[in-house]
């Protein structure tokens, strides 16, 4: 019989723990959308909904460039730091906020670069293992987020300023004790190439929101948005076994997250059979439809598979061939997303799509790390794993 080691259950307690706090800091832009469908009229929203795949973009991008990168480099992977800058984002979001009672324009500012430094630390918090740290941080977002959503159930928008509290207190949480400059500088190609590579991934959401809006309607535009929220729950477990895999392989996280993924997805459906949603977020949970909340649960499913070879690459320093397939992953994704806004006008089309495109990224990505791996020394197609 396999004996348990105590050090085992301390991962798994600490990997846990830092998912939990992870499924926290994913409710904010949750929160702020639940308080939006009560105080803005939908056109607000959509906007709104904009600026959320904005925040998605930018947090991306940040993050990839300065954690992501280092991790790509096993010189320099263990000295990671939160910048200045981040933390002074997050501040600024908190300030912005506090003109939300005003005008909505305080919510599309505020929201992306809240979410940015939000990101990063969590990234930081990952790849330093300050999983105490980050339960501190959920914490704090936990009953901020609770508070702003009761409030914000009567209607009023000053609910944001409670919000606002939360992410500024929540950053410097964060920064308490933690480098804000780097001890060593990453390879500025190799930063650019992650960089470049995470902008065309985290741009596909903000492109096809902005598609439906055009091609569907804003109500349309409102849904989308809202699927990608609810399906924030899921980030976390994913984001928490891209960043640890980036760093090492593990057969039993891998096992143990997918089957939390599969359980979550599981979970998200339960949940708007039960109406929670359409609780959470008033009427805009309209627009939604259960059809297209399962289909996206299905893509995002899919996307699991494909963590694996990716991963490996990355961590292999093979960062230019990860760049041109994800290029190639965005191709088929637009194509197929627009196609199925412009044609069918659905959201239960453009889902479908993307299951599609999804399962061709990863059979991309399979067989590229199949052959990168297979590939002769001086082949060339290596080159940047140095």
């Amino acid at each position: 019989m396999q004996v348990i080691r105590r050090s085992d259950v301390g991962t798994a307690s600490s990997s846990l723990a830092m998912i939990v706090a992870g499924a926290i800091v994913a409710v904010v832009p949750a929160t702020a959308q639940a308080i939006a469908s009560r105080a803005y009229t939908t056109g607000e929203q959509a906007h709104i909904a904009i600026a959320l795949g904005v925040g998605v973009l930018l947090s991306g991008v940040s993050s990839a460039a300065v954690i992501e990168a280092r991790l790509a480099d096993p010189t320099i992977a263990h000295k990671s730091y939160i910048p200045w800058w981040s933390t002074a984002a997050g501040v600024l979001s908190g300030i912005l906020l506090l003109f939300a009672p005003v005008t909505s324009w305080a919510v599309v500012f505020a929201m992306p670069l809240a979410m940015a430094s939000l990101q990063m630390g969590r990234l930081h918090a990952i790849s330093d293992h300050r999983w105490r740290g980050e339960l501190a941080t959920a914490a704090v977002l936990g009953v901020g987020c609770l508070s702003a959503f009761l409030v914000g159930t009567a209607g009023v928008s000053w609910a944001f300023l409670i919000l606002a509290a939360a992410i500024i207190a929540a950053v410097a949480i964060r920064a308490i004790g933690v480098p804000s400059h780097p001890a060593e500088h990453v390879d500025p190609r190799k930063a650019l190439w992650v960089a470049s590579e995470t902008a065309i991934v985290a741009s596909m959401p903000l492109i096809l929101n902005s598609i439906v809006l055009g091609a569907i309607s804003a109500e349309a535009a409102v849904g989308f948005r809202l699927i990608l929220t609810v399906l924030g729950i899921l980030q976390p477990v994913l984001g928490y076994m891209r960043t640890r895999l980036l760093r090492a392989t593990s057969v039993r996280m891998v096992l143990f997250l997918s089957t939390l993924t599969m359980l979550t997805l599981i979970a998200v459906i339960v949940a708007d059979l039960l109406g929670l949603f359409a609780v959470i977020f008033s009427t805009s949970w309209a627009y939604v439809g259960f059809v297209p909340l399962v289909l996206a649960c299905i893509w995002k499913a899919l996307s699991v598979p494909a963590t694996l070879p990716f991963t490996r690459m990355r961590r292999e320093g093979r960062v230019t061939a990860v760049f041109w397939a994800r290029a190639a992953s965005n191709v088929i994704y637009l194509a197929m997303g627009a196609t199925a806004a412009h044609t069918a006008g659905t959201l239960e089309s453009v889902f479908a799509a993307l299951i599609v495109a999804e399962a061709a990224t990863m059979v991309l990505f399979t067989v590229l790390a199949r052959s990168v791996r297979q590939a002769p020394a001086g082949s060339g197609v290596d080159e940047d794993a140095a």
